[in-house]
């Protein structure tokens, strides 16, 4: 009697695994798995900052806080980056300022827990010097964050003890990518999975360990960086590695069955730049001026062209990863996209 026992309890566990199981492949069958891409500085990061505030429970106050040191950082590092290059352009500063040149020469940022009245002073100082402002002018020629002037034009914000970041603040920080993270999250019952590599090219060897069961690509491009230098190789054109990696991306195996949106991103710098930086530039036989939306069709069309693949499947939105608004508009648009196509791979129609 005992042994029967035994035998039917372990068969109705069993049966109750087996139906857990059923139920965990049912779900990840249905689950929807975005990879996002690009190189580094196209706004990845800035992507899934605002996947996370759209489609999760966002920041905590702890976590907000939490980002005051990057903030503090990044503050750093803006003005380090425009004393050097006004050293290696031969801009002398004014001889009032020499001192504050001193004292960001030897911060570290990371060290720094707050901006000091001295901090905040010279920093003001040195952004309205003419060496530093004809350095900006040439920020093209030297790495300098997108946010320099946020940065700048929130530096007092930043400065009070009781400073509390926003989530404009969080986004618009930079934070280099390392390591591979996820975001889960729902939409109106259905599961995603978003996946963020680094960018930069000593992060790309770990994106071989995403590519399972992936829905689609999210393969983001400055449209900005036409004329900027990569981090990592300042011989290496922003753009050029951009289509270049979207060219291996797009006619890889792991992907030849997998739907792509490109994300021609940072579209609010890239109407400002057109106007001063010619993008015949990089690009000479481009004729559309100074239109941003001719420019961004240009580039769009340069990187659909390195496509081999017939009956690849990509879809193009214009994006301001900064601008929640935007990211909202357009991932709504992309999720029906992606779900009409994984149905379509599950064999149903929509």
């Amino acid at each position: 009697m005992g042994c029967a026992h035994s035998s039917t309890v372990d068969t109705r566990a069993s049966r109750v695994a087996e139906r857990e199981m059923a139920n965990r492949r049912k779900e990840m069958a249905s689950e929807i798995k975005l990879l996002l891409l690009g190189t580094g500085e196209s706004g990845k990061s800035t992507i899934t900052k605002q996947i996370r505030i759209l489609h999760t429970d966002g920041y905590s106050a702890a976590e907000l806080l939490s980002y005051r040191p990057i903030i503090y950082n990044n503050i750093v590092t803006v003005m380090k980056s425009l004393i050097e290059a006004s050293q290696m352009f031969g801009y002398q500063v004014k001889p009032e300022n020499n001192d504050y040149v001193d004292l960001y020469a030897n911060l570290r940022g990371m060290d720094v827990t707050g901006i000091t009245a001295p901090m905040k002073k010279g920093f003001h100082c040195l952004w309205n010097d003419p060496a530093i402002v004809k350095s900006l002018s040439r920020s093209n020629e030297f790495q300098l964050m997108d946010s320099s002037f946020y940065l700048a034009d929130n530096l007092d914000r930043f400065a009070d003890s009781n400073f509390i970041p926003s989530l404009d603040d969080v986004l618009r920080i930079r934070a280099r990518t390392v390591g591979i993270s996820e975001i889960h999250f729902k939409i109106e019952n259905r599961s995603f999975t978003l996946v963020d590599v680094g960018g930069q090219r000593s992060e790309r060897r770990k994106w071989m360990h995403c590519f399972e069961d992936v829905t689609a690509i999210l393969f983001c491009v400055a449209l900005n960086e036409y004329d900027l230098k990569l981090f990592e190789d300042e011989d290496v054109n922003r753009m050029v590695e951009s289509l270049e990696l979207f060219e291996q991306i797009a006619n890889s195996q792991w992907f030849a069955s997998t739907a792509i949106i490109l994300f021609l991103n940072k579209m609010d710098l890239f109407r400002e730049k057109i106007k001063k930086v010619p993008l015949q530039d990089l690009f000479p036989e481009y004729e559309g001026g100074v239109d941003p939306q001719a420019g961004a069709a240009y580039i769009e069309k340069a990187l659909i062209s390195r496509v081999n693949n017939p009956s690849a499947k990509i879809f193009s939105h214009q994006t301001t990863a900064t601008d929640t608004g935007n990211v909202k508009i357009v991932f709504d648009a992309v999720r029906q996209t992606l779900l009409s196509n994984h149905l379509e791979k599950l064999g149903f129609g929509m």
